[in-house]
């Protein structure tokens, strides 16, 4: 599927989560989206053009700002997501397909799945599954920096595109706020921590 109509069926996506029942946002509580995904009120995406790739505490790189503390921070919580759903998907393989089932049928076959996975993961932390997931991750700290060249390809940026979407530039503008406020804390935090070493 080409690259843009990629980009269109994702913004249909999140429209339908927005305006069904995916406003959650009042409550503190946000969508991660990666960079393909524009910035919108109820979910957060990382900053477009900014490495979040360092190593903290690690390698001696630090990030040099709010934003690349955001994304490495925002990069990290979206693995441990993808991690948790690779593995839900390994142990339940239906979750990977779209069975013929009512969709409120399918949204119970999910829920049911995440109580059986943690279930196990509390009555078996040692599983195979959640081991090879773990190792999974254990094999992306080790080297989480990409080489310069990858870094810096250019990225067409999501946020400055002609959204259509029917956000008003004043709520554009707020879910930018809410993110740069997210970030500012982060940074704050961050900063509080590293003086105190």
């Amino acid at each position: 599927m080409p690259e843009n109509e990629y980009s269109k069926k994702s913004q249909k996506y999140l429209l339908y989560l927005y305006f069904c029942g995916g406003k959650n946002s009042d409550a503190g509580k946000y969508y991660l989206v990666d960079t393909k995904y524009a910035n919108i009120p109820g979910f957060i995406s990382p900053y477009h053009g900014v490495p979040d790739g360092f190593i903290e505490f690690g390698g001696g790189i630090r990030p040099q700002d709010a934003k690349e503390l955001f994304n490495h921070r925002h990069s990290l919580l979206r693995s441990a997501t993808d991690r948790t759903f690779g593995a839900l998907k390994c142990r339940f393989p239906i979750l990977m397909s779209a069975p013929p089932y009512p969709l409120p049928t399918q949204v119970k076959l999910v829920v049911a799945a995440c109580a059986i996975h943690n279930y196990i993961r509390g009555e078996k932390p040692d599983d195979w599954i959640f081991r090879m997931y773990e190792q999974e991750s254990a094999l992306q700290l080790e080297d989480p920096m990409l080489p310069l060249e990858i870094e810096q390809q250019p990225v067409e940026h999501a946020e400055t595109q002609l959204l259509d979407i029917p956000f008003e530039s004043e709520q554009l503008e707020y879910a930018s706020q809410v993110r740069d406020s997210i970030a500012a804390e982060i940074w704050n935090d961050y900063i509080h921590d590293f003086s105190t070493i």
